[in-house]
């Protein structure tokens, strides 16, 4: 069974729905790479950086944790 999102990956989580895309903070680039492989966050690649956003997947986590509690 999957773990439960830390606080710090919350927060994260939290820039990315108020924020939309945004580029990382250096500090928490081990959260954004936990994030992005357990499919919270996406990465992608402009000219000039690289930038995280939540996910399809992560929405619809959202939505579902909403609905069950």
């Amino acid at each position: 069974m999957e773990r439960g999102l830390s606080e710090e990956e919350k927060g994260l989580v939290a820039c990315a729905i108020r924020y939309g895309p945004f580029p990382p903070k250096p500090g928490y680039l081990p959260a954004y790479h936990r994030l992005a492989e357990r499919g919270w966050l996406e990465r992608s690649v402009t000219d000039e950086h690289v930038l995280f956003s939540l996910t399809d997947r992560g929405v619809m986590a959202l939505e579902l944790d909403g609905a069950v509690n």
